[in-house]
């Protein structure tokens, strides 16, 4: 999947300037408050660079359009590649807790700001449901399986990757996402070769990880409920739900 930000020269030209950039990640963080944010992870990072630090990184190199290889490798981000790839396998990270917070963040955000927040808030809000095709080349990834394509009317090898959006209305916020495979009966359509090279790791039961990987044998509908559980308790109110 890659970030279509070709058509924005004005993000394009931020980038490309390290003084611009450092002004834009000081004024994403304070909007933001990620420091805040990330004060109930704060554990899991004590030395190096911050959790803070890492995940502005990240950001940066995906608005790129750079993978964090060649992110590190241009100036784009400081750290090198390994400490970033460390961070995002750390199985006590959890990134939908950090994706949902963003979420409610960003509407604080445009509640704050908004000419006529009484308008805004009485605006009607929903939430959206829908799943959509990872295709991957190799057949080594952990978890991959053969997946039904609806757009191409065949099977791939790959993810059915179900996302969960906010629509305040005007702006859809991603707060929630989760991935399946398929065709658990038939060795999810791989064959024993197949399944013997693919990679597959050890992981404790007090880690996110194992939630991760156990949704992907459940059925999406469950989960959808699960997530959409999860954004209510923590305060984000919808009028209805949207899906196919």
């Amino acid at each position: 999947m890659g970030t279509k930000v070709s058509n924005l020269n004005e993000l394009s030209a931020i980038l490309s300037k390290k003084e611009k950039t450092d002004e834009g990640i000081l004024f994403f963080s304070r909007q933001f408050k990620i420091g805040q944010l990330l004060k109930p992870f704060s554990h899991i990072k004590k030395q190096g660079y911050s959790l803070m630090y890492l995940l502005v990184a990240l950001i940066l190199s995906r608005l790129g359009g750079l993978s964090v290889y060649a992110s590190s490798k241009t100036g784009v981000i400081e750290p090198d590649e390994n400490t970033v790839y460390r961070l995002m396998n750390n199985q006590f990270v959890d990134w939908s807790l950090i994706l949902l917070s963003f979420a409610k963040q960003f509407i604080k955000c445009v509640l704050s700001n908004s000419e006529d927040a009484q308008e805004y808030e009485k605006s009607v809000r929903c939430f959206v449901i829908d799943d959509t095709d990872i295709t991957k080349s190799g057949k080594t990834f952990e978890g991959l399986s053969k997946i039904y394509s609806h757009k191409e009317h065949r099977s791939l090898f790959g993810f059915k990757l179900l996302l969960l959006c906010y629509w305040d209305g005007k702006s859809l916020i991603p707060c929630g996402l989760s991935f399946h495979r398929e065709h658990k009966k038939y060795e999810y359509g791989l064959n024993k070769k197949q399944q013997q090279r693919q990679f597959s790791k050890q992981r404790c039961d007090e880690g996110h990880y194992r939630e991760r990987y156990d949704e992907l044998d459940e059925d999406k509908l469950s989960v959808a409920v699960k997530v959409l559980k999860r954004c209510v308790l923590r305060g984000m109110v919808g009028s209805y739900v949207l899906m196919e």
